[in-house]
């Protein structure tokens, strides 16, 4: 009788335990390099401090310093299981589903993001920081979106897209351009990393012949983050 009750007590502890590991929901992420802690946890609507908890055994230096994350690390994100609703967001006029952040994306405040960061790049080199200038941001918001579709500088005729468009907007100065693309931390400091880390586009930067400045974002579903910065010389 009694071995009889501690099966039964034993099957539905065992029962009570497969219907938990049924409710409950988690994915799991891979740490990409320029990650942070705070930046995965934003994107999925949850907190560092439920991160550290949740991997804390698994990576043990979390506990001791949240801020030191490994790419390649596979961190388990909490309440965001295969079935997760993923939000929609509103980009000019048409409904999206958004694939890699949770919550949507404020392109306006990337774009300013970039603007002081640039400067402040300029400043450490002792060069004059860079006007915003409302042609410029215009083109390269319209080339953001272009470069979503064609990842180029130039069009079919092999004219250099952002200053044809600046020249049609009226500007009268000389125009340079940096294109790219953020995948993951879909921040403008990302941007703002990719760029300083590669010669060219760090060089178009920190060119003392600019003046002026205009920066374009654009969030695309399952690609990425689409940046650009245009540079006038007036």
């Amino acid at each position: 009788m009694t071995i009889t009750r501690e099966i039964t007590s034993l099957t539905i502890l065992l029962v009570i335990a497969v219907i938990i590991a049924g409710c409950s929901t988690a994915a799991t992420y891979t740490v990409q390099p320029g990650d942070s802690l705070s930046g995965i946890a934003e994107r999925y609507n949850t907190s560092a401090g439920v991160l550290v908890e949740a991997n804390g055994d698994r990576y043990p230096s979390l506990l001791e310093n949240s801020r030191l994350i490994y790419a390649g690390w596979e961190l388990v994100i909490p309440g965001q299981g295969p079935g997760a609703t993923l939000p929609v967001v509103e980009a000019a006029g048409v409904t999206i589903q958004e694939a890699a952040t949770a919550t949507p994306l404020n392109t306006e405040a990337i774009r300013q993001e970039i603007i002081r960061a640039t400067n402040w790049e300029r400043a450490k080199r002792g060069l004059p920081a860079l006007r915003v200038e409302p042609i410029l941001m215009d083109v390269a918001q319209e080339r953001a979106r272009e470069t979503s579709a064609d990842f180029n500088h130039r069009g079919p005729n092999g004219e250099r897209l952002a200053a044809t468009k600046a020249q049609a907007r009226g500007y009268q100065g000389q125009v340079g351009e940096n294109i790219g693309l953020v995948r993951t931390s879909l921040t403008g400091q990302a941007a703002m990393r990719m760029w300083c880390n590669s010669q060219a586009h760090y060089q178009n930067m920190l060119d003392d012949r600019y003046r002026s400045i205009g920066v374009g974002a654009i969030f695309v579903p399952f690609s990425g983050l689409y940046v650009v910065q245009v540079f006038g010389t007036q």
